[in-house]
């Protein structure tokens, strides 16, 4: 999910601002492809990234960086589900 930067014609701030949300894209994107590679992508992340990057094209940053820390979470929390499940599957086997 590559994330397309403003043009040269956009001001200075408003190109930090993207430089941002390309960041924290990028980070949210990696800790979800953390939780896919340890079998525990929750089923909407990847939407609200897509989410995410169409906000930000449209130039609603906010709404962006709100979708971001949203999919951010949700992969940070799947990451913990995959390593508490980890410790616990056996207990649950039935003797």
């Amino acid at each position: 999910m590559p994330v397309v930067l403003l043009d040269s014609g956009t001001d200075a701030f408003a190109q930090s601002e993207m430089e941002t949300f390309v960041a924290a894209f990028n980070e949210a994107n990696l800790k979800r492809k953390e939780a896919s590679r340890l079998g525990h992508e929750w089923r909407d992340t990847a939407k609200i990234l897509r989410n995410a990057k169409k906000a930000a094209e449209a130039g609603n940053l906010d709404e962006a960086m709100e979708y971001v820390e949203q999919a951010r979470l949700q992969s940070e929390m799947a990451i913990v589900q995959a390593q508490r499940e980890e410790k616990l599957w056996r207990g649950r086997i039935i003797r």
